[in-house]
């Protein structure tokens, strides 16, 4: 389901970014879905007090868990997190998304 429309909602200013996400999609329980063992690596575009904008290679569904370490380019260390996708928008050229993502910690 897209929900594009609800990244103009922001409570917080976005600033760019550049970076990378490296995670596992989680399921409701908070643990690995299977398959999702190998950790997948999405490009950070933006950031705000409440979460960040990826790039991604495609769409991941609305509500879903992502444990995650957050590496931003020129800092020496990864932050660990736990985000949740609100939104996602496919890109106009038919490859990747563009995804909305959620601070839960």
């Amino acid at each position: 389901m897209d929900q594009a429309a609800n990244h103009e909602k922001r409570s917080h200013p976005r600033y760019p970014v550049r970076g990378q996400l490296t995670g596992n999609v989680l399921s409701a329980l908070l643990s690995p879905l299977p398959g999702s063992e190998v950790p997948f690596q999405w490009t950070i575009q933006d950031i705000s007090q409440g979460g960040f904008g990826v790039l991604t290679p495609s769409t991941v569904s609305v509500m879903t868990p992502i444990r995650c370490e957050v590496q931003l380019d020129d800092m020496p260390v990864s932050i660990p997190t736990l985000v949740q996708v609100c939104w996602t928008e496919r890109n106009s050229s038919g490859e990747g998304a563009r995804v909305g993502l959620h601070f839960l910690l």
